[in-house]
């Protein structure tokens, strides 16, 4: 084989995975549930968290954030009994507060 052809496949072989890898690490980026309630400049960003059922994808401590979001959202802190744990539910009326006194 010819040494130019060599190099010129390995480039392009080299190209073709660095595109492939940049697009799965976006397709994972894009598809990985993200906590619903993020801390911004001004406290909470309640925007992401509209639904209680997206809080079932959440570990436990960002679940309870998410309650929170949603129950401050509604101004309805009943959604927080929805949590097992009555610490959690505490939490949760808690944070919900702080985000909407």
């Amino acid at each position: 084989m010819d040494p130019k052809f060599v190099k010129l496949l390995l480039g392009v072989v080299t190209v073709a995975v660095t595109i492939v890898g940049i697009l799965a690490i976006g397709w994972i980026l894009l598809v990985t549930p993200r906590p619903c309630v993020q801390f911004t400049a001004y406290g909470y960003d309640t925007k992401r968290c509209a639904r209680e059922e997206q809080c079932y994808e959440h570990t436990d401590q960002s679940r309870v954030q998410c309650y929170a979001a949603v129950a401050a959202k509604r101004k309805d802190q009943k959604i927080c009994d929805n949590l097992l744990l009555i610490r959690d539910r505490k939490k949760c009326r808690q944070k919900a507060s702080e985000i909407y006194p």
